[in-house]
């Protein structure tokens, strides 16, 4: 094992703000410097969602003009916290550390300015040492709380013995728990095997269940499921499951009592979204703070989604070095390494690792457990995937041989077999096209006019900046819109008053969970509801100017199947905004969206009717629109902004291209002509995607920070946002496509009121009864 000394670096924020860097103690004596952030708060956004796992749509292909450079970013975090006389420090540190034949382990304590917590300091980059100082045992990174800390057995005896909870409520999103449980036996299947490890899953995911087991001398808890932080209660909770199966969320402070007292337990491992979350004001709120609190030695939560493949690589090398009798540090470090070598993504810096104050470290076990030989975890990773294969279990079987391939690339049987896989799973999804439902046409789901946009007196048009899309053509000629909205107010507030009524009603029992004897709805614990929708609030007044869009206790899965999506209203984006002289087609060209939220995403599902398909280019994200795809405007609340107003700095025009077999995404933000201008390219979100004879559906989970929403809405929030759909023609070899016709939801949707946001429609929040 790895011996360390220790350099306690501490941020702490005074009353004013500013932020004081400062060394409490290592091998170099103490320092101090100013500290200030290097980076925008959009910037971390942006940062997080390209370090995230990679979706399908964009595996393979880069999208980005402008891919997110890791070592910029933690370059720049690194020289700001280690600047001034805290360089020094660190870098005699390190030469005494060496000297000495030992590692610096960083001990990071953000207690005095939790508001910084959820900068991702994993990713710390040395330009000096040309390296990520957590891809290095030599430099492990721990996130610090100074706490009391329970004693420690003095050794444990092998083999690890690793507990494993998978929740999934009944009126949760669902996950497939079978699947989770094979990934993660079937990754560890040669540890099992040669007796250096134990996994228990636990039959129930109740409180109650994990009390009866938890205290038979297991050494890990692992916990997959859903987590996340109650901002009413300022705590970060686990949704377990109750004796029903319907969702119970528990607070990390009732789980720790239970862990406190499992002596033998020595660490927790989260694979859950926001595991590792704080409130920004008490770093100790976060689940995993809150159980090292309570005397947990060691916590590696997920700082986010963490995707199958990443898991795979990660879980195997994790309890492979744990159960090699080598620290927490040096098992997270590997792990990490594991995924940076084998895997084409950044999610390596994803899992943070949190550390008491206790001086014994965790993991100290008798003697070193037998341990598989790299060609024997090949082989038990080729079984797996062989088996799972063999029983259509897709999802399990192409993360093993994606990474079996990566680890091993002579091994042709598991390349051939990914190929045939993969293959399958395609023609599983685009062999079998099923009718379609063209958007006016059903009758199952309640229908309303597209939204209309806000009304103030009209004002004298600017001069057309050059924009996205190009003007309307004389082709097609409006009425005067404004004099068009004022005769259908009358229309649209009835339609408003019943979709806020009837709508998010039909919505909320949709979600539910049906008993299976009645058809019934159980009761939904009030708090889950709180959790997914935030506190109930009073909302805006229904007026023609402002549509709601209801809050989904169970998400919709991004998975091509539309049958999840329940009975939800349509928007209708079908107002013909532009028409390409020179094209005399494209008239059967319509949509429909549904779009519902949650505290995490922003969901949306389009139905087009478009039989003649178009691809978009894939290396212009920023021109998607010249392709088959649909788009939307999205930006801050525009109630208070005048007709004439330009864009703002959070606004936001967001691109869905079709190709021939996936969904892409990009965005175009402001320009410093007060025009949406190419600025990010593959956003990286959860996609799904469904041809028609008559057109297709896509469906994507826009994560709120991907739309420059900082912190997780609520109940009542309000935004401004278009709905458009767009339909090529071809040309030829030279210019491959442009734009035949775009429908919008907003009938004055043009390249000047693009750029207006005054002009956009107004949406707010609503709650799942709203």
């Amino acid at each position: 094992m790895r011996a360390y000394l220790d350099l306690d670096l501490a941020l702490v924020s005074d009353r004013g703000g500013a932020v004081q860097a400062r060394v409490t103690s290592s091998p170099a004596g103490v320092a101090e410097a100013a500290f200030e952030l290097p980076v925008t708060p959009m910037e971390l956004a942006r940062f997080l969602v390209a370090t995230g796992p990679a979706r399908a749509p964009a595996r393979g292909i880069s999208l980005s003009p402008g891919p997110i450079d890791l070592q910029d970013i933690g370059g720049r975090l690194n020289d700001a916290i280690f600047a001034g006389d805290i360089r020094a420090c660190f870098q005699r540190s390190l030469t005494l550390a060496e000297r000495q034949g030992k590692g610096l382990r960083i001990r990071l304590n953000l207690s005095g300015a939790p508001d910084l917590a959820g900068v991702p300091w994993e990713y710390l980059y040395s330009h000096a040492l040309s390296r990520f100082l957590t891809l290095s045992t030599d430099t492990p990174l721990v996130r610090f709380l100074d706490t009391p800390a329970r004693s420690t057995p003095a050794g444990l005896d092998p083999p690890l013995r690793v507990l494993v909870m998978i929740s999934s409520p009944s009126d949760a999103a669902r996950l497939d728990v079978h699947r989770e449980a094979e990934l993660l036996r079937t990754t560890t299947a040669d540890l099992t095997a040669a007796g250096s490890l134990e996994l228990v899953f636990l039959e129930s995911a109740t409180l109650t269940g994990l009390q009866h087991a938890i205290n038979q001398r297991f050494h890990v808890f692992h916990f997959i499921g859903h987590g996340g932080f109650d901002r009413a209660a300022g705590t970060g909770v686990l949704v377990l499951e109750r004796e029903d199966g319907t969702s119970h969320l528990v607070s990390a402070a009732k789980l720790g009592t239970l862990l406190h007292d499992a002596k033998s337990c020595q660490l927790a491992v989260l694979n859950a979204c926001e595991g590792a979350q704080t409130s920004g004001q008490d770093v100790f709120s976060g689940v995993g703070q809150t159980l090292v609190r309570q005397g947990l030695p060691a916590v590696v939560a997920m700082q986010s989604e963490i995707s199958d493949r990443a898991a795979v690589a990660f879980s195997h090398e994790f309890y492979y070095v744990l159960a090699s009798g080598r620290s927490v540090e040096e098992a997270v470090v590997e792990a990490r390494k594991a995924i940076y070598l084998t895997y084409e993504d950044s999610e390596w810096g994803t899992p943070v690792l949190l550390r008491s104050a206790a001086e014994e470290q965790p993991f100290l076990l008798t003697r070193p457990a037998a341990l598989p030989t790299r060609d024997q975890h090949w082989a038990a990773m080729r079984a797996a995937a062989q088996e799972a294969a063999a029983a259509g279990s897709d999802r399990v079987a192409v993360p093993l041989l994606q990474q079996l391939v990566a680890e091993n690339p002579a091994d042709d049987g598991a390349t051939a077999l990914l190929a045939r896989v993969q293959t399958d799973a395609r023609a599983d999804t685009t062999g079998d096209p099923t009718h379609p439902v063209p958007p006016d046409a059903r009758a199952d789901v309640p229908v309303r006019p597209g939204p209309q946009p806000r009304h103030q007196a009209p004002q004298p048009a600017p001069p057309a900046p050059p924009a996205a899309f190009p003007p309307v053509g004389p082709s097609t000629p409006h009425p005067d819109p404004r004099r068009r909205r004022r005769l259908t107010t009358a229309v649209v507030l009835t339609a408003a008053l019943v979709f806020a009524g009837v709508g998010g009603y039909a919505l909320w029992r949709s979600v539910q969970p049906a008993d299976s004897a009645s058809g019934a709805s159980p009761s939904v614990d009030q708090n889950y509801v709180v959790t997914a929708c935030g506190e109930e609030a009073e909302l805006p007044d229904p007026s023609p100017d402002l549509v709601s869009i209801p809050c989904a206790l169970q998400a919709p899965v991004m998975d091509g199947d539309m049958s999840d999506w329940g009975d939800v209203p349509a928007w209708h984006a079908s107002e013909t905004v532009y028409a390409n002289p020179e094209d005399a087609g494209a008239t059967d060209f319509a949509s429909a969206w549904y779009l519902v939220w949650t505290r995490d995403f922003l969901f949306v599902h389009v139905e087009v009717l478009d039989p003649a398909h178009t691809p978009v280019d894939p290396y212009s994200p920023s021109a998607f629109w010249e392709g088959d795809g649909v788009s939307f405007e999205f930006g801050p609340d525009p109630r208070a902004l005048a007709d004439t107003e330009q864009l703002r700095p959070d606004d936001l025009h967001v691109l869905l291209g079709v190709t021939a077999e996936r969904v892409l995404t990009a965005a175009n933000a402001p320009g410093g002509r007060g025009t949406f201008e190419a600025a990010i390219g593959d956003l990286g979100v959860d996609t799904g995607l469904q041809f028609t004879e008559q057109g297709y559906l896509i469906e994507a989970a826009f994560p709120w920070s991907t739309l420059n929403v900082a912190s997780p809405p609520a109940r009542g929030d309000v935004f401004g946002m278009n709905l458009n759909a767009s339909n090529a023609r071809v040309n030829g070899p030279a210019a491959p496509t442009d734009l035949a016709r775009m429908v919008s939801s907003n009938p004055i949707r043009t390249a000047v009121e693009q750029n207006l946001p005054g002009l956009w429609h107004t949406v707010v929040l609503a709650g799942p009864s709203a």
